[in-house]
């Protein structure tokens, strides 16, 4: 006997409690049309500091340029940081001597190196990708079947909350697809098999039910 047809899943809490949470962000992001977002702290440099990096790393070697700024810096320069970066101090110089005449005398001083961008752009902005991907954890948290559906809705309403003048129907440039969701639970750590979870199961009517089971095995 399916033991099952008694019970029913309870998903009045965990919804409710979803729906809020995202409603919650996308007040915070009607109130905060700057989307300015707090995250956790990266040893990113500013291209002055990338240029000094890399041209200490090829005066002295990049050893000891990692460990004198990470001094100067008061964080952590890996030395293969400081390689990569005296690579690209020396690829510049390359560049710049090409810019002149090979007759010509001019003292060739590197002041920046630029950060190069690194892989496709995300279609959404920091604060608007984080918001998507809170909403995502939320329905984790509360065991809800998490479907491309449901993502592709809660970015929408996220998008929409921020400036609708931002989606295609609306005459912007972003459009949510289907794609873009799966892509987003990707770059989460979530395959097909751990976002498609079941939702918990409990009991309503306990009394009610037990004795109806019971009316069911003396019959």
């Amino acid at each position: 006997m399916a033991l099952f047809k008694y019970c029913s899943r309870d998903t009045r809490k965990e919804s409710t409690t979803i729906e809020r949470k995202v409603q919650e962000k996308i007040q915070l992001l009607k109130e905060d049309k700057t989307g300015v977002t707090q995250r956790g702290k990266y040893n990113d440099y500013t291209p002055e500091q990338r240029a000094r990096i890399g041209k200490y790393a090829y005066e002295n070697g990049p050893t000891k340029a990692a460990k004198h700024f990470s001094q100067v810096l008061d964080k952590t320069v890996p030395e293969p940081t400081a390689r990569r970066l005296k690579a690209e101090y020396l690829k510049k110089i390359a560049e710049m001597k090409r810019e002149y005449n090979e007759g010509s005398i001019v003292e060739i001083v590197v002041k920046e190196l630029p950060t190069k961008h690194q892989g496709r752009p995300f279609l959404l902005d920091k604060a608007l990708d984080i918001a998507v991907q809170d909403y995502i954890k939320g329905q984790r948290e509360f065991h809800a079947p998490i479907k491309t559906t449901n993502v592709m809705c809660a970015a929408e309403a996220i998008v929409a909350a921020r400036d609708r003048r931002l989606l295609v129907e609306h005459g912007g440039h972003i459009k949510i697809t289907k794609s873009w969701c799966k892509s987003l639970l990707g770059r989460m750590g979530y395959s097909k098999r751990k976002y498609s979870i079941a939702g918990k199961v409990s009991v309503y009517r306990l009394k009610e039910l037990q004795g109806d089971f019971l009316a069911d095995i003396q019959a």
